[in-house]
This record gives C-alpha cells, sequence and structure tokens, in this order.
C-alpha cells in the first residue's frame, strides 16, 4: 500500500501523519452499479434528463436533471456547450444520502473534451441557518478547492488548493475524484488524465489533496442548498466550460480509505 501524508489546513503540504492507504475500485458504469454506488451514464438525447441505477435510490431520486438545453450524447457523452446556464443536477436528496452516509463517500465525474477553462461544478452546503457551511469540490479545471466554512464565525476554518493549472489534452478521457472516509479521518481530491478510473497515486496530475475529512463534512445540520448546487456545470453564477460528461458516480464506498489510523 502506498504511504500518504495527511495535512490540514492550506494547501497539501501541511502534513500531520503519514500513513498506508488503500485505493478501493468505485463502480463507473451503470452496469456496475450495485446497492453501494449510483452511476450516471451521459448518453441521451437533446435536452433530456438522464436516468441512473444503483445506489439504492428510488423514483425521482435516480433521475440527473438537465437545465439549458444539453445537447445529446455524441461520442461517449453529452457536451455542455455555452459559458453559463448548462448542468446537471442529481436531487438534493439523492447527493445527501451520500454525504450523510456515516462511514464515507466518493464522488467521481468522467469527463473529456476539454477546451477552455473554467467550472466544472460545485456542491454548496448550508446549515440551518442557511449561514454556508461547506462548498465542496468548487472547482474549475486549473484547480481543486475543498473549503469549510464555520457556520458560527463565517471564517474559513479549512481551504485547500492543489493541481495547479494542469494541461488536459482535448478529447482525452479525465477523472475528477473526491472522496471521505470519515472512519480514518482521510478525505481526498485530485484529477487524472486515463482512459479507465485511476488505481494509483501515480496517476494523478499536480498535487492530489488530502485533508481532514470530518473537518469538511462533520455539521450534524447540514443540508444540501438546491438552488446553488450543480455536479456538472454551474447553476448560480460562476462560468461553465466546454466539456464532454461521460459519467458520474455517488458511492458509500471511499476511494481512498486509510488503514491503520489510530
Amino acid at each position: 500500500m502506498p504511504t500518504i501524508t495527511i495535512g490540514s489546513g492550506k494547501g497539501a503540504a501541511a502534513a500531520s501523519n503519514s500513513q498506508p492507504v488503500k485505493i478501493n475500485y468505485i463502480p463507473v458504469t451503470e452496469a456496475e452499479a450495485d446497492a453501494n454506488t449510483f452511476v450516471t451514464e451521459f448518453n441521451s438525447g437533446t435536452g433530456t434528463h438522464e436516468p441512473g441505477v444503483g445506489g439504492e435510490l428510488t423514483d425521482l431520486d435516480l433521475i440527473v436533471s438537465q437545465f439549458g438545453n444539453v445537447p445529446g450524447a455524441v461520442d461517449g457523452g453529452r457536451n455542455i456547450t455555452v459559458t453559463s446556464g448548462q448542468y446537471f443536477q442529481p436531487t438534493a436528496a439523492a447527493i445527501f444520502k451520500f454525504f450523510n452516509n456515516p462511514s464515507g463517500m466518493t464522488v467521481i465525474k468522467q469527463c473529456s473534451h476539454l477546451t477552455t477553462e473554467g467550472y466544472l461544478g460545485y456542491l454548496q452546503l448550508r446549515n440551518g441557518s442557511s449561514q454556508a457551511v461547506g462548498q465542496i469540490f468548487g472547482e474549475d479545471f486549473s484547480r481543486t478547492v475543498l473549503s469549510h466554512i464555520d457556520p458560527s464565525t463565517a471564517d474559513a476554518a479549512e481551504s485547500l488548493i492543489g493541481i495547479g493549472d494542469p494541461v488536459l489534452p482535448i478529447n482525452d478521457i479525465f477523472w475528477h475524484i473526491t472522496s471521505f472516509d470519515f472512519v480514518n479521518n482521510v478525505g481526498f481530491a485530485g484529477l487524472a488524465i486515463k482512459d479507465t478510473l485511476p488505481m494509483a497515486l501515480s496517476d494523478f496530475i499536480g498535487t492530489c489533496i488530502f485533508f481532514n475529512a470530518r473537518q469538511v463534512f462533520n455539521e450534524s445540520s447540514v443540508t444540501i442548498d438546491s438552488n446553488n448546487s450543480s455536479l456538472f456545470g454551474i447553476k448560480s453564477g460562476g462560468t461553465s466550460a466546454l466539456y464532454k460528461c461521460r459519467g458520474l458516480s455517488l458511492s458509500k464506498i471511499s476511494y481512498i480509505e486509510g488503514v491503520n489510523n489510530d
């Protein structure tokens, strides 16, 4: 198993301890989806929503809705084609079911066809007073950002930035992976260019982020802000990018799992 350095505070270089980690395979196709993992492949027609399978979701929670008349699938995915106003969004209940899993969770986005920098998507979390608790993977193509806002002071308790300005070849498949292992308190975010799901830390470009998983998502009153959340594209503010949505996985399994962490 690889040994990594877990950091907290700003940047991946802030180290608190080293420990071995295990990389788990997460289903990334609808055929692989199971009770632990929901998967959507973006293969529907223009202006239509994307049905997914798995993750013990039912009814409307199985649908990833499209907004802005996103074009139909071509060459393995659907293109976000305008600078703003096109996005895909699961239901808030579906998203929260995975983020509220006590052992951990993973978000995997599979994309390609990058033509410009811009936001890939973000998730806004709020507490009962509607104060921002955290903006998880509010990233663009040049960096990955995870932040935790203290609901009582509104001060940033943790803001982690990594993956400095990578060059992503047009049409190559890239993976953006964010995972939380709440049992071992290991969080991870990374970006990889690979035809298949990356299964080694060496597959990732730039600096992967390891962070305090509980600090990012540990508020008992957290809710998903459905007015400001979108896993592909931007719903409120920001600028979308021109890229192809290929697949989305939401899993109760941590992609990066800490081992022997006392």
